[in-house]
C-alpha cells in the first residue's frame, strides 16, 4: 500500500516517517499549550487518576470489533479535518487501520493522555 502526502511547498512525500513527523508537528502547533496551562492540566490528570484508583474504577478496553463498527458508521460525504484524511480512505483501509487505532485508543485510555504517534507520550 502506498500512501502519500503533499508537504514542503506541494512536494509529494511518500516516506512514512516524514509524513508522521509533519503530521505530529502540525497537531502540536494546532493544539499546543503554554507551560503553565500544561502544568495545571497534568496536576489535574494526576489527581483524577489517583481518585479513580482509590475507588477501583476501571475503564474497559476498546475492542477491534468496536473500531470496525465505528468505521462503518462514518459519513462518507463529510469534508476532511486538518489532517486531510477522508472518511472514505478510512473505510477503504479499515481492515488495515483498525488494529493500530484500537491500540492507540487503548493507550490513551490507560495512560489518560493523548500521544504523539500513539507511542511517544506528550510531556
Amino acid at each position: 500500500m502506498m500512501v502519500n502526502s503533499k508537504i514542503n511547498e506541494g512536494k509529494l512525500e511518500t516516506d512514512r516517517r516524514k509524513m508522521i513527523m509533519v503530521a505530529s508537528e502540525f497537531y502540536e502547533k494546532l493544539y499546543g499549550r503554554d507551560g503553565e496551562e500544561e502544568k495545571r492540566e497534568k496536576e489535574s490528570e494526576r489527581n483524577m487518576k489517583e481518585e479513580r484508583e482509590e475507588v477501583g474504577e476501571v475503564v474497559p478496553r476498546i475492542e477491534e470489533w468496536e473500531v470496525h463498527s465505528e468505521i462503518k458508521k462514518l459519513k462518507l460525504g463529510k469534508t476532511t479535518g486538518p489532517d486531510n484524511i477522508k472518511n472514505k480512505m478510512i473505510e477503504d483501509y479499515g481492515e488495515i487501520v483498525a488494529k493500530p487505532l484500537k491500540k492507540c485508543f487503548n493507550m490513551i485510555l490507560e495512560n489518560e493522555r493523548t500521544t504523539t504517534l500513539c507511542g511517544k507520550y506528550q510531556n
